[in-house]
């Protein structure tokens, strides 16, 4: 399980830095100046692979020092203060990009309507109960991808301020969210072990 969250948290790392990276080369005037010298991306691409070299390599030299998860070492680690400091601004961009359509009015829109036409296809078995459940979910997630859609059509400048959020934000939100999840499961399990004894 400290595998799992170590990785969550590098790949949550590593999207939002080429997220960073992408949507600094779509800024025009730093833009127009890396199309003029293109030795500029070579720079840095070597300065980000410096970074995580660093960033892995301090995780792996001081996590020997850090044997207890919740010692003062642990919570100092590079990866960790990162990590923390950067998703509570992932996680508000993203909310405030899927709430631009209210879960609100997508449920009564569009989710409750796709519902109806599901239940139809269940009911002349065209649609297993479970499958439905799953492409309900896929609907309902969907409404954090509405807005990075409507990019695609789009110049091509603004659809790729879309592609890039598609591709970096949105599953470092999902990974963050994860991780959480795992934390608190790991949190809840802990409490309910000390209880009992």
């Amino acid at each position: 399980e400290a595998a799992t969250s170590y990785w969550l948290r590098y790949w949550v790392v590593f999207a939002l830095v080429q997220a960073v990276g992408i949507f600094g080369t779509m800024v025009p005037v730093f833009g127009s100046f890396v199309a003029q010298h293109p030795y500029v991306l070579y720079i840095c691409s070597e300065l980000k692979l410096l970074f995580f070299i660093w960033l892995f390599s301090m995780e792996n030299l001081l996590g020997a020092a850090a044997s207890d998860e919740k010692a003062l070492m642990a919570q100092t680690m590079p990866l960790t203060l990162f990590h923390d400091h950067i998703t509570p601004i992932l996680l508000e961009f993203e909310a405030r990009v899927a709430d631009m359509v209210s879960k609100a009015t997508w449920m009564s829109l569009v989710h409750s309507k796709v519902e109806r036409l599901f239940d139809v296809f269940v009911m002349v078995k065209l649609l297993s109960e479970e499958r439905k459940d799953w492409l309900l979910h896929v609907i309902e997630e969907s409404r954090t991808l509405l807005v990075p859609s409507i990019s695609l059509l789009m110049p091509s400048f603004i659809t790729k301020f879309g592609v890039a959020y598609v591709q970096f934000v949105v599953p470092s939100a999902k990974s963050t969210r994860a991780l959480v999840a795992t934390k608190r499961r790991k949190f809840a399990g802990n409490n309910s072990t000390e209880e009992r004894e």
